[in-house]
């Protein structure tokens, strides 16, 4: 049952997330030469997260919104091709820069993510203001350890410390606008919800898998692979102990 919703409060909740989320993103004022250190670590961490985020959360949240599962899978698939031929442009497009396809596809990936998550927030406060208000304290838990272990992945792309915060800043504005457009949408079929739900987390798992992890493999190539599994089963045994306690 849907009900009024004071617009005022959805924004205030949607900001509080969106600020939480910069406030990780400082990790990137850390000194380079210790964060370079650091950054297999990050990026596997990174890798793992993003794989709970979305095999753990995202799809499942999918079929809680009465998507059936031939449909999920299409979406899924629809949200890694899209994310191959987006690849595939940049690639061919991009300004000759030291920056890599992967920080482009991060923060697409990334934008379009805040975007989801506001649009689960604007949901939840029109179903209830106390189920947003739940809803949203869960995705900022979720968000603060995806946020942080971003950070090291723009880095890794080429991106110096400020650049990726500035970026960072512009794709985190997705929540907010998400926020609002799903309180407007609200009235639409649930099922759609979920379909948008199951294309960011094909999209996620093709940014993890084709984009993350290979770049870790090459910078350790030389070394060692324990940034790659250690950081990768701690990001991934993060994600599933969120579920257990929040949901």
């Amino acid at each position: 049952m849907v009900q009024a919703v004071d617009f005022k409060d959805v924004l205030l909740t949607s900001l509080a997330v969106t600020a939480a989320a910069l406030c990780t993103r400082s990790l990137v004022g850390v000194r380079p030469v210790r964060l370079q250190r650091c950054l297999p670590w990050l990026q596997s961490l990174a890798a793992g997260l993003l794989l709970g985020d979305a095999l753990l959360h995202m799809l499942p949240e999918a079929g809680h919104h009465h998507l059936s599962p031939e449909y999920l899978g299409e979406a899924m698939l629809l949200g890694l091709l899209l994310s191959l031929g987006l690849e595939h442009l940049l690639d061919r497009h991009r300004p000759q820069t030291s920056i890599s396809s992967l920080g482009y596809m991060d923060l697409f990936n990334d934008a379009f993510h805040h975007t989801v998550d506001g649009l689960v927030i604007g949901s939840s406060f029109a179903v209830n203001e106390h189920v947003g208000l739940m809803v949203a304290a869960a995705i900022l838990l979720h968000e603060l350890p995806r946020e942080i272990a971003n950070a090291g992945v723009l880095i890794g792309a080429g991106y110096t410390p400020r650049q990726a915060f500035v970026r960072s800043l512009m794709t985190t504005i997705g929540v907010p606008i998400g926020a609002l457009a799903g309180v407007a949408l609200s009235h639409l079929p649930d099922y759609l919800l979920g379909a948008v739900l199951a294309f960011a987390a094909g999209a996620t798992v093709y940014l993890v898998c084709i984009d993350i992890i290979p770049a870790v493999q090459r910078s350790t190539a030389r070394h060692t692979s324990r940034p790659l599994w250690g950081g990768t089963c701690i990001g991934a045994a993060a994600m599933w102990l969120l579920k257990a306690t929040v949901g």
